[in-house]
C-alpha cells in the first residue's frame, strides 16, 4: 500500500513547499476584514478574505483532505477489504503534510471532517429512504467531493 501513495506524497511534499507556502504566507500578508457598512451607511458585515483563502476551498477539494477519506475507503473495500482500515490514515498523512502551509484553513476543514464522519457513521442509508435521509445524504455526499465547484 505504500509503494502506491509515496509517489502522490512526495508530490503533495513538493506542492506544499512551493505553491501551497505562497499561498500561504498571502493569506497572512492580506488578514480578513469585516467591513460593517457599506458607502451609503447601511449594514452589510461583509467578510473580505484573500484570493488565496478562496482559493484554499478548491486546493482542499482537489487534493482530497475532507473526501479522500471516504472516498478512498469506498475504493479500498472494492480492491481489498483489509485495505479499507488505511483510507483515514492516508488521508490525514496528507492533511498532516499540507497543514502547516494552510494559513489556518484547516480548522473549517477540520470541523467539515468531523461533520462528514457524522454522516457517514449515523446518516449514510440507502437511497429511497425518506425525503430526510435523501438529504442528509446529499449533504454528506457534497461535504466529501473532489470537485471544489460542486462544493
Amino acid at each position: 500500500l505504500l509503494g502506491e501513495i509515496e509517489g502522490e506524497l512526495k508530490s503533495l511534499g513538493g506542492r506544499v513547499q512551493n505553491e501551497y507556502r505562497k499561498m500561504s504566507v498571502r493569506m497572512e500578508l492580506e488578514k480578513p476584514q469585516l467591513i460593517h457598512y457599506d458607502a451609503f451607511g447601511h449594514r452589510i458585515d461583509d467578510l473580505v478574505v484573500s484570493t488565496s483563502w478562496s482559493s484554499m476551498k478548491g486546493v482542499s477539494a482537489r487534493e482530497g483532505f475532507v473526501g479522500l477519506g471516504y472516498d478512498g475507503i469506498t475504493k479500498m473495500q472494492e480492491r481489498d477489504k483489509t485495505c479499507s482500515e488505511f483510507a483515514r490514515i492516508y488521508q490525514y498523512t496528507k492533511y498532516l503534510l499540507w497543514l502547516p502551509s494552510s494559513g489556518l484553513y484547516g480548522c473549517p476543514l477540520a470541523m467539515t471532517d468531523g461533520a462528514a464522519k457524522l454522516l457517514y457513521l449515523y446518516v449514510t442509508k440507502p437511497p429511497g429512504k425518506d425525503a430526510e435521509s435523501e438529504q442528509e445524504q446529499e449533504n454528506f455526499d457534497l461535504s466529501t467531493k473532489k470537485q471544489h465547484e460542486k462544493i
